[in-house]
This record gives C-alpha cells, sequence and structure tokens, in this order.
C-alpha cells in the first residue's frame, strides 16, 4: 500500500464528515434559524417545479420541499442515532460477558439467543417489532435498536475474546486483578476504535432502516416526516412531479454515503496493518 492509499483513506474521512456537518448546520440553521418554514402552505403553489424561489420545488401542499427535506434530516437522523445508542446499550454489555466467561454455560446461552436473533433478516424483524407495538419514532427507535444489537454484541464477543488471550491479560490476572477491573481498565478501552468503526456502520443501516418504516408509515407520522415518509408521498404524484421523490431521496443518499465514508475511513485506520503503515511513511518522510 502506497502513501497515496494512506492519505485517501484519511482524506474519506475528511469528506464524510463535511458532508454531515454541512447538512446538520444548513438545516439546523435553515430551521430553527426562521429562514425557511416547512409547515408553511401555500395554495396557489402546489406541485411547483424547482426555482430560484423553490430551489427543491413544492409539495402538494405547496409548503417548500427544501424545507422539509431538511427537517426530516434532522428527524431521520434523531431516531437513527438514537437507535444506534439503544443497539449498543444492549448489545455491548451482553457481548462482554459473553465474551469474557467464553466456554461456559452461560455463554452458550447467550449465542443461542443471538443466532436465533440473527437468523431474522434485520428488516423483517424491525417490521414484526414495529407493526406489533404500534407506530411512532420511539417504537422505531427501540425496533431498530433491538434488531441491530445481535450484530453489536457478536463483534464485541469476537473483540474480548481476541483481547482476554493477550499475554499482557494473562499478566495482570496472574497478579489478582478482579474481571471487572480488567473489564473497565483494559477490555473497553482496547476495544473503542472496533466499537466507534461498528458505530458508523450500524448508523448507516439504521438510517436505511428508520427510512424503510417511515416510507411504510410504522415511523413518523403529518406533519413532522423524516425522509422515508416524505418519499412516500413523493411516489403518488411521480408521474408528474418528479422532483417531490427526488429531493428527500438526494438528501438520503448524502447522509448514507457521508456515514459509510465516515465508517470505512475508521474501519481502515483500526487496521493495525494500516497503523504500521503509516507510522512507516511518517519515518520515511521525516528522513
Amino acid at each position: 500500500m502506497s502513501r497515496g492509499a494512506v492519505i485517501a483513506r484519511e482524506s474519506r474521512i475528511l469528506g464524510g464528515i463535511i458532508i454531515m456537518a454541512i447538512l446538520i448546520s444548513l438545516s439546523t440553521v435553515m430551521i430553527f434559524g426562521g429562514l425557511l418554514d416547512p409547515f408553511k402552505t401555500m395554495a396557489s403553489k402546489p406541485l411547483t417545479p424547482p426555482s430560484l424561489e423553490h430551489p427543491l420545488g413544492t409539495d402538494a401542499l405547496g409548503r417548500d420541499l427544501l424545507a422539509r427535506a431538511l427537517l426530516g434530516v434532522l428527524i431521520s437522523l434523531y431516531i437513527s442515532v438514537l437507535g444506534t445508542l439503544i443497539a449498543f446499550l444492549i448489545g455491548m454489555p451482553i457481548g462482554l460477558i459473553s465474551g469474557f466467561y467464553r466456554g461456559t454455560s452461560l455463554d452458550e446461552a447467550i449465542m443461542r439467543v443471538i443466532d436465533a436473533l440473527l437468523s431474522f433478516p434485520t428488516l423483517v424483524l424491525v417490521l414484526f417489532i414495529s407493526s406489533t407495538y404500534g407506530q411512532g419514532p420511539l417504537i422505531a427507535c427501540i425496533a431498530i435498536g433491538i434488531a441491530e444489537s445481535p450484530i453489536v454484541a457478536r463483534l464485541v464477543r469476537g473483540a474480548v475474546i481476541g483481547i482476554m488471550s493477550s499475554q499482557f491479560i494473562e499478566a495482570v490476572r496472574a497478579i489478582g486483578a478482579s474481571r471487572l477491573w480488567i473489564m473497565q481498565k483494559h477490555l473497553i478501552p482496547h476495544s473503542a476504535s472496533i466499537l466507534i468503526t461498528q458505530f458508523t456502520l450500524t448508523l448507516s443501516t439504521a438510517i436505511i432502516l428508520e427510512s424503510g418504516l417511515s416510507f411504510l408509515g410504522l415511523s413518523t407520522s403529518p406533519p413532522l416526516l423524516s425522509l422515508g415518509g416524505i418519499v412516500r408521498e413523493g411516489f403518488l404524484y411521480l408521474d408528474n412531479a418528479w422532483w417531490y421523490a427526488a429531493a428527500p431521496s438526494a438528501f438520503l443518499v448524502a447522509i448514507i454515503l457521508s456515514i459509510n465514508l465516515i465508517g470505512d475511513g475508521l474501519n481502515d485506520i483500526a487496521d493495525p496493518r494500516f497503523r504500521v503503515l503509516r507510522e512507516n511513511n511518517r519515518i520515511a518522510f521525516l528522513r
């Protein structure tokens, strides 16, 4: 791998952060600063195509689609981030306990439950939970968190097993360190890079899942619709108002692209081979 590849990987993180920062800052300033009103209806301008006055056109009620899409960005991110946090709050303790007690009956019981949950496609599990317990953003967050938690638990378990087999852990255990102390001082810090990377990848999946739920009417409801809900509205007018569905879809693509860029870059940096290469390139540059 060349030095150019190292720079390219780090530039992906910067590019993803820039895209996400632009989306969040633009949404916050435009909506909460009062520059755009996503709830203002103009009966004389329904389904207006993109123009200087309305850069992304208007919807069936004459509301500005740019304002609605920017508000949808914040709603989609809010639900997806909360769902991802729930997934980690559930999956991390389970993975830590399972990895720490590897080979015991407790580990076997936990892994059988995890395998059973993983046997269901994520989208099917999310739809089952949402349709069973009702519509709403909170239910969507919980559904996403439960569906993604087995993946987090399995990843954390693998990281813990790898760290526990290290020689320095054996040395710490030999001097009488407690399991809780080892977990706090060694397991969690040494797996932090893996967890941060997985958080971004889980967040990307959560965005897609939330959009699917909202598209099916199982997440947000009018007037506070996430991007998936606005796309659902736009599909009703796809023949004569293509911009209605295209505008929120473009924002969804931008969000997912930025998160994936950050996640892929962090995943490469977390790779020990990448860290060695970066250090070698730094030494060669100093010489």
